[in-house]
């Protein structure tokens, strides 16, 4: 749940649940936008996700931008021993997922989140996968 109420906080501008304004929204757009231009690159997960996945475009503040499938996305990773998650938000939809898993170490865990996030990401954007 407080997930969910931190999604909905970088999807409605910066609004807590009651709908008041706790950040500027041009201030929290800030925060989703790329300060470090990095190489474009994109990433295919065969056999695993049939579509060009994504596409990486910049980091800002903790959060990656690119697009999939030609929406906008903004994602974080984080991980730790044991532990690993993603969050991924795609403005344009006003939707977003996050993911985390525990295990003993980072073997296949990307694999798990990426594929959770890319149908989730077809839901939210009405895409199909094959």
């Amino acid at each position: 749940l407080d997930m969910a109420r931190y999604m909905n906080f970088h999807l409605s501008g910066g609004r807590d649940e009651a709908r008041r304004l706790v950040v500027p929204e041009d201030t929290l757009r800030q925060t989703h936008t790329a300060d470090a231009i990095v190489p474009p690159y994109s990433d295919k997960v065969e056999p695993y996700w049939p579509v060009e996945a994504w596409l990486t475009q910049g980091y800002g503040f903790g959060w990656v931008t690119g697009s999939y499938r030609g929406y906008r996305r903004v994602h974080h990773r984080g991980s730790m021993v044991g532990f690993t998650s993603l969050l991924s938000l795609y403005p344009a939809t006003s939707g977003g997922v996050f993911t985390a898993i525990n295990n003993a170490d980072d073997t296949g865990a990307n694999d798990v989140h990426d594929t959770i996030h890319y149908h989730v990401a077809d839901i939210l954007t009405g895409k199909t996968t094959g």
